[in-house]
């Protein structure tokens, strides 16, 4: 009794539910497995409620130094964008690191309703240490977006 959701059927030989749902909301329906009489009926009720799939988030990020050299006890800036393709809004946290020898501020920085086809860029201030030694560093950006990684990006440093 009762109806299965839009776009569901039920295999009344196997009692598979197959389909895929086309609209969303609650259902309440019964299946009864019929015996002929020589073993009591079985019966099982079900709430199924439909929701809207969300897509994973389709994120790119980028950055880029302001400028790209950076000297013992100086600093630079650091700009790290991400731009939002997938068809929902998106939060979540954009983060900078790099090798001992630097310092980021601030190391991450929260964004949230970032609407689809938009972008948003967070600056960082990337300082050296006054004993660093430098030579070439690499600093990595990277991203969660809804609790999901975003693949980082390496920025070399020189």
């Amino acid at each position: 009794s009762g109806a299965l959701p839009a776009g569901l059927s039920l295999n009344r030989d196997t009692g598979a539910i197959t389909g895929i749902p086309t609209a969303e909301g609650a259902s309440k329906f019964t299946i009864t497995a019929r015996n002929g009489g020589v073993v009591p009926d079985a019966s099982i009720s079900y709430d199924m409620k439909v929701t809207p799939f969300l897509a994973p988030p389709q994120i790119t990020l980028t950055a880029a130094v302001e400028r790209g050299t950076l000297a013992r006890g100086g600093s630079v800036g650091v700009s790290v964008s991400l731009r939002n393709d997938s068809p929902q809004p998106v939060s979540g946290v954009v983060s900078l690191a790099g090798p001992d020898s630097v310092d980021v501020d601030p190391a991450s920085v929260e964004f949230s309703g970032l609407e689809s086809g938009k972008a948003v860029t967070r600056s960082f201030r990337v300082s050296a240490k006054p004993d660093a030694a430098l030579g070439e560093a690499v600093l990595t950006a990277s991203a969660h977006v809804t609790g999901v990684p975003v693949t980082p990006v390496q920025i070399p440093l020189t």
